[in-house]
C-alpha cells in the first residue's frame, strides 16, 4: 500500500479557493466537486477537513449562536433541491458532515476518525462538500446577501486573497 501524501497549507489554499471561487461564480456543483478529485490520494481527512472549515464559516456568516440559533430543520431539502440524500446509510454520513461542521463553528476540535475514518467507503470529501454547499445557501438566505458574498467573507475570515 503507498503511503498517501499529508497535505500542506498551499493544499488547504487550493481546495478553499477552487470551491469558494466556485460556488461564488455559479458554477454547477458537479464540476467544483470534480475538481476536488486530484486531492483524493491525500491523507485523511484532507480535504474532507477544509470544506468543514467552510462550512463552519458559513455558519459565522450567518450569525448563529446560542443567542441567535438557526434551524437546520430540512436545510438540505430547502437549500439543495438538486441533489437528494437516500438511504439510511448516506443520510448518517450526511448528518455526520452536518454536525461535525456545527461542533468546529461551536469551538469543538473535530475528531474525523471517530466521524468518519471507518466509513467502509471514504465518502466524507462528499459529504463535506455537501454540507458546505448547504450552509453558505443558508447563510446567503438567512443574511439576505448573494452566495458570492457569503463566499468572499469566508475566504476573507480564512486569510484568502
Amino acid at each position: 500500500m503507498t503511503k498517501k501524501t499529508a497535505a500542506t497549507k498551499a493544499d488547504r489554499v487550493a481546495v478553499a479557493r477552487l470551491v469558494l471561487d466556485g460556488l461564488a461564480h455559479g458554477e454547477p456543483l458537479e464540476n467544483v466537486l470534480g475538481r476536488l478529485r486530484p486531492f483524493a490520494d491525500y491523507r485523511f481527512p484532507f480535504p474532507g477537513d477544509v470544506l468543514t472549515e467552510i462550512a463552519a464559516g458559513a455558519l459565522d456568516v450567518a450569525g448563529a449562536t446560542r443567542a441567535t440559533p438557526l434551524s437546520l430543520s430540512d436545510v438540505a431539502e430547502r437549500h439543495l433541491p438538486e441533489w437528494t440524500v437516500s438511504g439510511n446509510t448516506a443520510r448518517q454520513k450526511h448528518r455526520a458532515a452536518f454536525q461535525a461542521a456545527i461542533a468546529l463553528h461551536g469551538g469543538i476540535i473535530v475528531d474525523y476518525q471517530e466521524t468518519a475514518g471507518w466509513w467502509q467507503i471514504q465518502d466524507y470529501t462528499f459529504h463535506a462538500f455537501d454540507a458546505a454547499v448547504v450552509l453558505i445557501r443558508v447563510a446567503a438566505d438567512h443574511t439576505g446577501r448573494s452566495v458570492r458574498s457569503v463566499c468572499e467573507e469566508i475566504a476573507a475570515r480564512c486569510g484568502e486573497p
